[in-house]
C-alpha cells in the first residue's frame, strides 16, 4: 500500500483520532530519544509558570482589597515568584545532575513558601468576604508541585520521563491500530466500462441467436 492509499484510508476513518494517534506516537518517541532535552524543557515551563504567576500577583496585589497586609504579602510573593522563575528559565543553559537537583529543591521550597503565604492572604480575603475558590486551587497546586519536586532527583525524574514516553508510545500505537481496524473496506475497481442501450440490445440478440 503506497502513501496516497494510506492518506485515503485515514480520511475514511476518524481522521482526528488517527492524526492524534500519530502525533502522540511521535511525541513519545521524541521524548524517549531526547530525555535530557525534555528535562530542560520541563524546568523552563515551570520557570515560565512561576514568572507568569509572579507578575500576575504583583499586578493584582492592589486590585482585590485595600488590606495593606494582604497587598504587601501578595506583592512580595509575586517578586519572589518572578525571581525564582527567571532563575529556573536560565538554569537549563548550565543544567547538569547536581544543578538539576539544586534547581528542583529551590523550586520546591518556593512553591512551599508560596503556598503558606497564600494561605495567609486567602484568610485575609475570606475575612473581607471575597471569593477564595481560585486561591484554594492555587494553594493545593502549589503543595502538590512542592511535594513532587522534593521527591524528584535527576535519576528519578529521568525514570518518570521514560515511563511517560512509553505510555505515550503505547497510547499512540493503540489509537492508530484501533482506528485502522475500524476503517471501512472500500473496493475501487481497476476499470469501469460503460455501454449504450443499442449495444446492450445487440449483445442480447447475439446471445438469443446462439
Amino acid at each position: 500500500m503506497d502513501f496516497s492509499q494510506l492518506v485515503e484510508y485515514s480520511y475514511s476513518m476518524n481522521k482526528n483520532s488517527f492524526l492524534i494517534g500519530i502525533l502522540t506516537l511521535i511525541i513519545g518517541i521524541l521524548i524517549l530519544l531526547a530525555q535530557d532535552a525534555f528535562i530542560k524543557f520541563a524546568i523552563i515551563i515551570l520557570g515560565i509558570a512561576a514568572i507568569i504567576s509572579g507578575v500576575s500577583a504583583m499586578i493584582s496585589a492592589h486590585s482585590q482589597t485595600r488590606d495593606t497586609v494582604y497587598t504587601n504579602i501578595t506583592f512580595l510573593r509575586g517578586v519572589l515568584s518572578t525571581i525564582v522563575g527567571l532563575a529556573a528559565v536560565s538554569s537549563p543553559l548550565y543544567l547538569a545532575e547536581t544543578m538539576f537537583n539544586a534547581v528542583t529543591y529551590i523550586l520546591g521550597i518556593y512553591f512551599l513558601i508560596s503556598a503558606f503565604m497564600q494561605i495567609f492572604t486567602t484568610l485575609r480575603l475570606y475575612k473581607n468576604g471575597i471569593q477564595i475558590k481560585n486561591s484554594l486551587i492555587e494553594i493545593l497546586t502549589a503543595f502538590i508541585l512542592a511535594a513532587f519536586l522534593f521527591m524528584m532527583n535527576f535519576k528519578a525524574f529521568k525514570t518518570v520521563i521514560f515511563i511517560i514516553a512509553l505510555l505515550l508510545i503505547l497510547a499512540g500505537s493503540a489509537i492508530i491500530f484501533l482506528q485502522w481496524k475500524k476503517r471501512p473496506l472500500v473496493i475501487n475497481p481497476d476499470s469501469v466500462e460503460t455501454i449504450d442501450n443499442a449495444t446492450a440490445d445487440e449483445n442480447r440478440k447475439d446471445e438469443d441467436d446462439k
